[in-house]
């Protein structure tokens, strides 16, 4: 910033030349007012405050009087800090209000020294009185004799001056800063060791109790002739003493909806807000260039901005074109502010996808930096994801009200691949201040100044006032310039910064709001791997040979509604649901009679995007999936197994095959038989056996049956069993007796938990619950802290739980599956009608339990319900398979933040010491409780020891942003196993994989195609690698082929690629697409590439297929 030498001439300044009435004609005493400016005291005539004048050193100490006890110390005198804030009644040192007839303060310098100017220096303004503390009033005397007794007693004391600088006699405008100079021409008012200032109040006639005038001291300043001439300025308190350059950064907080309908919010993002920020950057066009106002955005608002839609006009898009070319509008690496860990890994590099595409439009250089607010914790995968993707810095700033984790303001970030981000958190709010900290280390400062949510750029009067700021409160020597998050990396960085490394993954305390929307996050949380399955299968289609149109557009379309449904705005703000908020009868009338219809609008539009990636990915898979099956050279019927997966595996499939008449399916390439029995609808069900890696596999249709074989159903005795397990259930609970592995004879349940296995857990919760949960969390307890997070207007309503109970039983069996179905009827706490579904595959080493609920009441009581799952496992550790990475819940967590509520990308694993124990995998919901149900709750140091596992089935916890009622018909399916000794890949990372990405297929009849009936795609030498992506480039040219370390190993990985793709070579690039590196050689369809744990790998491939 340029900076004038701040114009003296425009600071209030009030300069008096006063004779005083001492012992020595030739002291004068110089007073001025004045206000802040150059980052401290200004004077026209009078030395400025200093830190190294001949009283730092000294004693102070009070005579006739005690300081108040809202002052400071009276060593704060000397300790070069002068108050910045008039109020600020700690940064100054007042007598106590107990006594109006001043005080004393005795200044031992330790030695006789010849002294040639005292200074004195005070601060205060308050509306009430205008200031009545600010003025000076007191006598000072020299001596070299101890007693301040003898003062006006004997000739040991001389009386120096007195000083009075009351500007009149009304009090009226006394407030300000006051400086006093006592001097004389020879720059040597005597010989001194002590020196006593016998201080009086004010007494200003606005104030009328005159105990409230004792003046407001904040230095005293005592000059020999050679600290004079070499003094060193005071600082204000707070101020920093290492900072050289202010790197002003301004953004606003980025809510797609909250505060309106999410399109009403984009609408007026593209129209009356940027417009509004092409003004603000028009009026500072004239400025010196550290002036020039830049407005930081994130990736997706700026590409709705500047894309074409109907109410675009020409103009304002040249205009917001030639803003961002001209470096006035940036954009930072991420789209929006995420709930990180409800992603994917592919999402969230999609997601950098916005804004790296309009830097490659215009030519500019891709950012370095990037930005979330509000969300108050994040996944460790960030420092994975974006020093993979060349990004160097991340700025987080929680919202003011959530606990916080309890790291410092810059760190190092490092996750789970080893990989280590610059990172600042903020906790106190979303920005960061003009002033930096007093103790900020380090040469550069971020002022990361946030409007409010949606609340767009600041006004051109709110930067010119920072701008005047600036000048008052920063000394001259501090360049302050506006500029970009990437201007600070790039300055910080360079300073080779010295900062705490901080290892450990800080799960998200708002991510219990993912299944207040239970439908919803089901169909996404099972849509999103089929993303990848479609782009694959579509890329292979394409290397195979055979003729289907190219899907990159609607795989683009199904990552954006993807990386949608993870942003961190679900709904309008229900503070607006005023006057009100109602509960029970009152509640179901207000419901039927439409009073929130735009709440319920607000949440469907957030899960539509849930919906959108359902269709548009099926809509492509199905596609694809019947015209692999109709490019088979086989005449007539036949079904064609895909597996998405780079490994070779079996599993359960499902098909629609309408017409279908066969009883089994013949594998053409083995001959042998697997049974087929019907599914709903037109579906077929079978069990497919050794499905290629990330190929396919062919059946034809056979009347031979297939023999049931191992499955069992004892009605009896309420039994179920496969080759694997034999379960027992307790319908009069609704729950699971005992399981049986038969491989060990181990029983995975635990008898004598209060919990049933499988059971159905509901919870309405109480004021209390509601009341321990803020006392807990909130940091502020403010208004809208409590609305926001509590449940407003909530009745003092206690407690309860129910489960299941009196169910009745039914099991089922054909040839492919046994099931267990318990249904129990609504009760006293359980108000609606429920079952859970057991169910054992033929030769399948799972269970899966599926909830089911119908017509569920909608209810505005804080609720919740679960499946319980205790098992019988000793001393048990846990390992969750979260995003990016797996973690131990006890040692992997960062303090203060969430550990009663986990939300799993894979699955989980329970297990004692020696290895022994059982995997768990939602597939409709990511939320898991350990130990105990974890809803309402805020356990800063939770550990738990029960081998209990909660899967959250639906909730609707806080009062904001979230759906606040939960209704209607839906399912939920947890999938589990055991295993004997544990092992990472194969018994927790690749069984979830295939939980959650299932094995698909096509059924076509009519004449033969070209392609063979069994082909291998892609294939990887180590199972715990997946493969994330293979298509298009979305970065550029060519295909994109990426690979992601999941089980924690290190080592080399042998990527065979599929035929029909000659690749020479392929080149190993970031994951925002730029080349890193030489390219690597391809022999025979095949590289190698080292890949540490954890670990991002992307290739390009440029090729002709």
């Amino acid at each position: 910033m340029y900076r004038s030498v701040k114009q003296i001439s425009s600071i209030l300044i009030l300069s008096l030349l006063v004779i005083a009435s001492v012992c020595r004609a030739d002291v004068i005493v110089k007073i001025e007012k004045t206000k802040l400016a150059n980052g401290g005291y200004v004077f026209k005539d009078i030395t400025p405050p200093c830190k190294n004048d001949a009283a730092c050193d000294a004693d102070l100490s009070m005579v006739k009087n005690k300081l108040d006890a809202g002052s400071s110390e009276v060593s704060w005198l000397i300790n070069g800090v002068i108050s910045a804030s008039p109020e600020q009644a700690n940064q100054t040192v007042f007598l106590t209000n107990d006594n109006a007839v001043g005080g004393k303060i005795l200044v031992d310098l330790g030695k006789a020294i010849s002294i040639s100017e005292i200074n004195t220096y005070s601060h205060h303004y308050f509306a009430g009185d205008e200031g009545a503390r600010a003025p000076q009033v007191y006598s000072v005397y020299g001596s070299r004799a101890a007693d301040p007794d003898a003062v006006g007693k004997t000739n040991e004391w001389v009386k120096i001056a007195e000083v009075d600088s009351r500007p009149n006699t009304t009090g009226k405008d006394w407030g300000g800063i006051y400086g006093v100079s006592i001097s004389d021409d020879r720059k040597d008012l005597g010989v001194f060791r002590y020196i006593l200032f016998d201080i009086k109040p004010t007494r200003s006639p606005l104030q009328n109790n005159p105990v409230w005038t004792n003046t407001f001291y904040t230095e005293i300043d005592i000059h020999s002739d050679k600290t004079i001439m070499h003094q060193e300025p005071a600082r204000l308190a707070g101020q920093n003493p290492y900072v050289e350059e202010v790197i002003v950064v301004f953004k606003t907080h980025f809510d797609i909806g909250f505060t309106d309908l999410a399109r009403n919010v984009v609408h007026r993002y593209r129209t009356s807000m940027i417009d509004h920020a092409l003004d603000v950057v028009e009026a500072s066009e004239e400025l010196p260039k550290d002036q020039q106002f830049v407005w930081t955005v994130a990736g997706w608002p700026m590409m709705k901005i500047l894309e074409d839609w109907d109410g675009q006009t020409e103009e304002r898009k040249r205009k917001v074109w030639d803003a961002f070319e001209k470096g006035r509008f940036v954009v930072h690496a991420l789209p929006y502010t995420l709930h990180t860990e409800s992603s994917e890994l592919e999402g969230l590099v999609r997601g950098m996808n916005y804004s790296s595409g309009l830097c490659r439009k215009t030519g500019i250089d891709l950012p370095i930096a990037a930005k979330m607010t509000d969300v108050p914790s994040h996944s460790w995968e960030l420092p994975t994801l974006c020093k993979h993707a060349g990004i160097k810095f991340l700025h987080l700033g929680c919202n003011p009200a959530s606990q916080s984790p309890d790291v410092p303001l810059m760190y190092w970030w490092e996750g789970p691949d080893g990989s280590r981000l610059l990172t600042m958190y903020v906790s106190k709010d979303y920005g960061t201040d003009l002033i930096p900290p007093e103790d900020w280390p380090h040469k550069t400062w971020l002022a990361m100044i946030m409007t409010g949510d949606n609340h767009g750029p600041p006004s051109v009067s709110e930067v010119r006032n920072l701008l005047q700021r600036a000048d008052r409160e920063l000394p001259t020597d501090v360049n302050v310039r506006f500029g970009t998050l990437d201007d600070f990396a790039e300055a910080i960085l360079a300073e080779d910064p010295e900062l705490p490394v901080v290892r450990g993954d800080m799960p998200d305390s708002w991510i219990h709001g993912q299944m207040t929307s239970p439908v919803e996050t089901g169909i996404a949380r099972r849509s999103r791997p089929l993303i990848s399955a479609a782009e694959s299968l579509n890329t292979l289609l394409r290397c195979w040979g055979a003729d289907v149109p190219d899907n990159a557009a609607e795989i683009r379309k199904a990552y954006d509604d993807s990386v949608r449904y993870a942003e961190h705005t679900w709904a309008i703000n229900t503070a607006y649901m005023q006057p009100h908020r109602s509960y029970g009868e009152k509640f179901e009338k207000e419901l039927e009679e439409g009073r929130f219809a735009r709440y319920e609008e607000s949440w469907a539009e957030k899960g539509s995007h849930a919906l959108k990636i359902e269709k548009v990915t099926r809509g492509s898979l199905d596609r694809d999936l019947r015209a692999l099956a109709a490019s088979i050279n086989i005449d007539g019927g036949r079904v064609v197994v895909y597996n998405a997966q780079p490994w070779t595996r079996d599993g359960m499939v499902m098909v629609d095959a309408p017409g279908f008449t066969g009883r089994s399916l013949r594998d053409v390439e083995s001959g042998s038989l697997t049974a087929v029995t019907p599914g709903e609808k037109n579906q077929i069900r079978f069990i497919a056996r050794d499905v290629p890696a990330m190929g396919y596999r062919t059946y034809t249709v056979s009347d031979i049956p297939v023999d049931e074989g191992e499955l069992i159903a004892d009605e009896n005795n309420n039994l179920i069993e496969n080759s694997f397990y034999r379960i027992m259930l307790k319908p009069e609970t609704g729950s699971i007796l005992s399981i049986i592995d038969k491989r060990t004879g181990k029983e995975l349940v635990d008898k004598d938990s209060e919990y049933g296995f499988g059971q159905y857990l509901y919870e309405r919760f109480g004021k209390k619950e509601v009341q321990r949960f803020l006392d807990q969390y909130l940091k502020i307890h403010t208004g809208w802290a409590y609305n926001d997070m509590g449940k407003r207007d909530l009745p003092d309503i206690k407690y309860y739980s129910g489960s299941t109970a009196d169910a009745t039983l039914d099991l089922e069996k054909d040839s492919n599956r046994v099931t267990a179905k318990m249904a129990a009827d609504p009760g006293d706490k359980i108000r609606h009608k429920h079952g859970v579904s057991v169910t054992l595959y033929k030769d399948r080493p799972y269970i899966d339990i599926e909830w089911q609920v119908y017509d569920k009441e909608f209810n505005a009581y804080p609720e919740a319900g679960w499946i319980s799952l205790p098992f019988k496992i000793d001393n048990p550790s846990f390992r969750l398979a979260r995003l990016g990475g797996m973690i131990d819940p006890v040692t992997d967590i960062v303090d203060n933040t969430y550990k009663d509520v986990s939300c799993l990308n894979g699955g989980m694993a329970v297990l004692r010491k020696d290895g022994v124990g059982a995997g768990v995998c939602p597939l409709d919901s990511p939320l898991v409780s350990l130990d105990s149900p974890g809803l309402w709750r805020f356990s800063r140091d939770f550990v738990p020891e029960k081998p209990n596992v909660f899967v959250n089935l639906y909730n609707n916890m806080w009062g904001t942003n979230y759906r606040q009622w939960i209704g209607g018909s839906w399912k939920s399916c947890v999938r589990i196993w055991s295993f004997d000794k544990y092992e990472c890949e194969r018994d927790l990372i690749t069984p979830s994989a295939e939980a959650r990405m299932p094995l698909v297929a096509g059924y076509a009849v009519g004449t033969k195609g070209k392609l063979p009936v069994i082909a291998e795609g892609v294939e990887l030498s180590n199972k715990g690698v997946m493969l994330t992506a293979f298509g298009d480039n979305p970065d550029g040219d060519g295909m994109i082929l990426r690979l992601w370390e999941q089980a924690g190993e290190d080592g080399k990985c042998t990527v065979k690629l599929p035929k029909g793709l000659n690749a020479q070579t392929v080149q190993p690039c970031d994951l925002r697409g730029r080349a890193e590196g030489d390219p690597m050689v391809v022999e025979n369809g095949s590289f190698d590439v080292e890949l540490g744990r954890y670990q991002p790998a992307s290739f390009r491939i440029n090729l002709e297929m």
